[in-house]
Formats: structure tokens, C-alpha cells, sequence
């Protein structure tokens, strides 16, 4: 759908806020991401988006997260607080130093592994570039908040391997958010299909 639109209408597309809900601007370029999402950018942001996680996270899971939202769902005072006491930390030389050599290895192994793999093979890595990047987004992810690597960028990556269950999980939330939250939906008054199946993958994710 989002390629859809991209591919319709150019580098920017607006689509209609229905039901009460806000407008929402794609943006394709990393030139205009970068003008208009970074450079001008206020101090306490509020970017709608992912309303089924902000639930998922503030009242389903209230008790266990006790009010730590994180950054996709924080909006205004509260994304400015989280960001400033994650920033001086994460900015720091020497926490750079300690993640860049395992980072630099997972990015060598997504290329040798999984891109030169494939080099040859150019119908694969144009229907499944986005899913390599994925891997390769988890497994850096996984490192820097656990401390070990899940193997996403092996061979060995079958359906009962928990790297398998993250990716599962990330394909479906992102599928799942796009078709609850740009389309007309009624999951906030009626637990809908599509509603359950997102709040099950959620729990899944969590566990």
C-alpha cells in the first residue's frame, strides 16, 4: 500500500485524516525526512502514530511498565523526558567504543552472509532487501539492549527459532498498525479481528 502511493502520487503524499482522526504525510526522500522531520522538529514533538502500541503499553501493560513509554510512543513532555535522559548516555565515547566492534561485525555479516549470497540472485534481494534489513535491525538491536546476538543472519533461521518469532512479529505489528490506524476501524469501541491479532502479536513480542 505505502509503495502503492509512492509509486501514484511522488515523493510526498498526504492522506486525509476520517473518523476524527489526523492527517498523516509520507515522506519518501531521506532529503525531506531530514528537513522536516529533524531539522525542524519541536522540543516536545507529538507525531500520532502506533495507537495500538501506546494502548498496548499504557493500559494493558501498565502495571509492568509502569509508565515507561519509549520513544514511538511518548508524545510532547513525556518524548522530551525520555529523550533527554537516553541521549547523554548513549552519546558517550566510551559506550561507542564498547558497542562498535559487535555492530561492525553484524553489519559485516548481513553483507557476506546474506547480501554477496544473494549478489547474483538480483530477483531475491529486490522482493527481499526489506527483510534482510530487518535482520539485520534486530540482531543489532537485540546486541546493544541484551548483550548477545539472536542469529538472525544465519541459515539456521527456522520457524521455532526466536529470531524467526521476532521477525514474524515485526512483519504482522507493521502490517496489522497500517490497516487499524490509516483505515476506518472501530477497535477502539469493539475488540476487532484485526485488533485481537495485533494485541496477541504484541504479547508475543513481549514474552
Amino acid at each position: 500500500m505505502v509503495s502503492t502511493l509512492r509509486e501514484k502520487y511522488g515523493p510526498i503524499v498526504k492522506m486525509q485524516g476520517v473518523l476524527a482522526r489526523a492527517d498523516f504525510v509520507f515522506l519518501y526522500e531521506p532529503e525531506h525526512i531530514d528537513q522536516v522531520v529533524y531539522r525542524s522538529q519541536e522540543a516536545n514533538p507529538l507525531r500520532p502514530g502506533f495507537q495500538t502500541l501506546e494502548y498496548y503499553r499504557e493500559v494493558i501493560k501498565k502495571g509492568s511498565l509502569d509508565g515507561i513509554y519509549g520513544l514511538t510512543t511518548a508524545q510532547g513532555e513525556k518524548w522530551r523526558d525520555f529523550r533527554t535522559k537516553v541521549n547523554p548516555p548513549l552519546l558517550k565515547l566510551k559506550l561507542v567504543k564498547v558497542y562498535a566492534p559487535p555492530l561492525e561485525e553484524i553489519a559485516q555479516d548481513l553483507v557476506q552472509r546474506r547480501i554477496k549470497r544473494y549478489k547474483d540472485d538480483t530477483q531475491y534481494l529486490t522482493k527481499n532487501f526489506d527483510l534482510e534489513m530487518t535482520k539485520w535491525s534486530l540482531e543489532s538491536v537485540a546486541y546493544v539492549a541484551l548483550g548477545s546476538r539472536l542469529g538472525c543472519l544465519g541459515d539456521e533461521v527456522t520457524k521455532d527459532h526466536p529470531g524467526f518469532t521476532l521477525l514474524q512479529c515485526s512483519k504482522d505489528i507493521i502490517d496489522l498498525a497500517f490497516q487499524l490506524e490509516f483505515f476506518p476501524s472501530l477497535w477502539k469501541y469493539i475488540a476487532t479481528p484485526a485488533y485481537k491479532k495485533i494485541i496477541s502479536t504484541y504479547d508475543k513480542q513481549w514474552e
